[in-house]
C-alpha cells in the first residue's frame, strides 16, 4: 500500500487523515510519512470493507464506493455505501470494524468523518438525510446525529491536520493513553519509549571501534578481521 501522499498548495487532504487526525495528530502524520503496519485491525478493515466501497455492487437505492470532494475545505474521499431515500435524500452509511469486546461506540474520528462526507456530498448538490455507522463485528447500526457543534470541530479538524502534515517532525506521542493500546500504528509510533527525563550530559565512546553493534536482522552474525 502506498503512503499517502502530503497534499502540495490547493491539493485536497483525505478524509481519512483527518479522522486519524481525531484519533492522534502522531498517527496522521506516521500516515503521510508511509509507515504502514501489518496488524490485526487493519487486516479486519479491509476484509470487512472488501465489498463496501466497490462501486461494481453498486444498486439503485444502495451506491458503494462514491467519490467525494469539498473544494471549500479542501478535502476528498469515498463513501463506503450512500442509501437513496425518498426524493434522492443519501443516508451516509460508513463501515467500521470494531472489536467484539468493545462497545459499538461512535468515537469523534467517525463523527469527523461522516460529517465531511456530508458537507462534501452537500456542496455537490445532494441532500442528506442522514448519518449512520454500521459495526461489522457487532452487526449493530447506529444512526449518527450531527450537530453545529459537530460540524465546527470537523473544520477545525482539517486546518490542524494539514498543520501537522506540513511540519518535519512528528507530533509527541501520547502519554499513558488508554488510545494507544488499539492503535494500529503503536508497533512504528513506540509511545512509551519516549524520553522521560531531560539528558543532562551526553556521553561520547573515546573509541569508535570500540563501540557496541546490534545486529538488528534476525540470524544475522557478525565476525572481526583477525588481527
Amino acid at each position: 500500500m502506498n503512503a499517502i501522499p502530503v497534499p502540495a498548495g490547493d491539493e485536497p487532504i483525505p478524509i481519512s487523515l483527518v479522522a486519524h487526525q481525531a484519533f492522534c495528530p502522531r498517527r496522521a502524520w506516521l500516515e503521510v510519512a508511509g509507515e504502514r503496519t501489518d496488524t490485526v485491525q487493519v487486516a479486519a478493515g479491509v476484509t470487512d470493507h472488501g465489498g463496501t466501497d466497490d462501486a461494481g455492487t453498486s444498486r439503485a437505492a444502495r451506491l458503494r464506493g462514491v467519490d467525494v470532494r469539498s473544494d471549500r475545505l479542501g478535502i476528498s474521499g469515498r463513501c463506503d455505501t450512500l442509501e437513496v431515500g425518498e426524493g434522492g435524500a443519501l443516508t451516509v452509511v460508513e463501515y467500521k470494524a470494531t472489536p467484539v469486546r468493545r462497545k459499538a461506540e461512535v468515537t469523534r474520528p467517525m463523527r469527523a468523518q461522516l460529517a465531511l462526507q456530508g458537507m462534501a456530498l452537500a456542496e455537490m448538490g445532494h441532500r442528506i438525510a442522514g448519518h449512520t455507522v454500521y459495526f461489522t463485528q457487532h452487526r449493530t447500526r447506529v444512526d449518527v446525529s450531527l450537530s453545529a457543534e459537530d460540524l465546527a470541530d470537523t473544520e477545525a479538524l482539517v486546518a490542524e491536520t494539514r498543520k501537522t502534515i506540513s511540519s518535519d517532525t512528528a507530533p509527541s506521542p501520547l502519554e499513558d493513553d488508554p488510545r494507544c493500546t488499539r492503535c494500529s500504528h503503536a508497533a512504528v509510533c513506540l509511545p512509551d519509549e519516549r524520553s522521560l527525563a531531560t539528558v543532562r550530559r551526553r556521553i561520547m565512546a573515546p573509541n569508535p571501534d570500540g563501540q557496541v553493534l546490534h545486529l538488528a536482522t534476525p540470524g544475522s552474525r557478525r565476525s572481526l578481521p583477525p588481527g
